[in-house]
């Protein structure tokens, strides 16, 4: 076979050998796109890690030893190939300033009025994680709330955060900003080592497609390239 119609035989073959190593990909080698992370306080800085399935030995092992409410950090984005679940232990935050809070939906005006009135332009120290189940949000002062929230979102603009925060017949997303260097610090070192884990994960899927969905493709390639080193060390043979 001359070259030209070798170069025309992979053009022929590339597409179907690319659909056959698709679908093998996902039916023979699927790849799990979900991740579960758990991250703890170490040494000054933070201990993310990839901890397996929920109903795994190694969460199970590190939820339970571990004497500390948990919060949930957001890791959403919809061009994320891959989804990852992150989970923090307690967290006390002090130094921030309510810019804006929100019922959850059907809660109604009355709440809405009442969030808005009460802790928006107020002072407050975030409590993230529940360490009881009948832990409420509350004044201190007159200038000055506890939040006790269960979730962190990390929004655009630097320093400041949104958690999903309960009171006494209110809950829903309240929005703060935080100035206090410690704290700040904190969260950002918190935020880069899980949105690390979410980078590798998604290196990881990607590598996955380049590795597995062209594999006939690779394997075509290399029983042309033994063929084509057999027939020319036949012809060596024969002509030696």
């Amino acid at each position: 076979m001359t070259f030209s119609k070798y170069k025309r035989l992979c053009l022929v073959l590339l597409l179907p050998l690319l659909a056959a190593g698709f679908i093998c990909a996902h039916a023979a080698w699927p790849y799990d796109p979900y991740q579960n992370v758990l991250c703890q306080p170490f040494l000054g800085s933070e201990n993310c890690r990839p901890v397996g399935h929920i109903d795994g030995p190694l969460y199970k092992s590190i939820k339970k030893d571990t004497d500390k409410d948990w919060f949930e950090i957001w890791t959403y984005d919809e061009h994320s190939p891959t989804s990852t679940y992150a989970m923090a232990s307690g967290r006390f935050i002090g130094g921030a300033e309510i810019t804006g809070a929100l019922p959850f939906s059907g809660e109604g005006h009355e709440v809405a009025d009442f969030m808005k009135r009460n802790l928006v332009g107020k002072q407050a120290m975030v409590h993230l994680g529940f360490p009881t189940e009948t832990a409420k949000s509350r004044a201190i002062n007159a200038t000055t709330v506890l939040l006790y929230c269960n979730d962190l979102r990390y929004q655009a603009e630097p320093g400041t955060y949104t958690s999903g925060c309960y009171g006494e017949g209110w809950s829903g997303p309240v929005t703060y900003r935080i100035d206090s260097r410690p704290s700040r610090s904190m969260l950002d070192t918190l935020q880069s080592d899980v949105w690390r884990l979410v980078d590798e994960k998604n290196s990881d899927f990607r590598l996955w497609q380049i590795v597995i969905y062209p594999i006939f493709i690779y394997g075509f390639l290399l029983l042309s390239f033994v063929g084509w080193m057999t027939v020319k060390a036949t012809r060596f043979v024969k002509t030696s």
